[in-house]
């Protein structure tokens, strides 16, 4: 099942060290989080301040709401999808390797 993401602005949680956003699902609300190791591998840095992460997040999101479909379509159950360094660096091999993103209208920013 593909999801469906909104558009909102991702919001930094302290207590996960994580930018949040929100998919859709059917008619299923699903919390997804990407941590700062997986925005670590996409050029954040562990000193960078919680607006650095939102930012960063920003610029890559075609790249990560990939990521969290990836990590969906192959483990659905439960409602929060949270992506760590290894969910993206499996996906920027992939991608590297000449595999056909999802969404090729969209461009990703892996440089920073």
């Amino acid at each position: 099942m593909l999801l469906r993401f909104l558009g909102e602005a991702g919001i930094y949680h302290p207590d996960r060290d994580a930018i949040k956003f929100t998919a859709l699902s059917g008619g299923d609300a699903l919390d997804c989080f990407v941590t700062r190791s997986a925005l670590e591998v996409i050029g954040c840095t562990a000193a960078d301040s919680p607006q650095a992460l939102a930012e960063r997040f920003q610029r890559n999101r075609a790249l990560i709401e990939l990521a969290a479909t990836v990590k969906y379509q192959r483990s659905p159950a439960g409602s929060i999808i949270e992506l760590e360094a290894g969910d993206l660096q499996d996906l920027s091999q992939d991608l590297t390797r000449g595999l056909t993103p999802s969404r090729p209208s969209k461009t990703f920013d892996m440089e920073g």
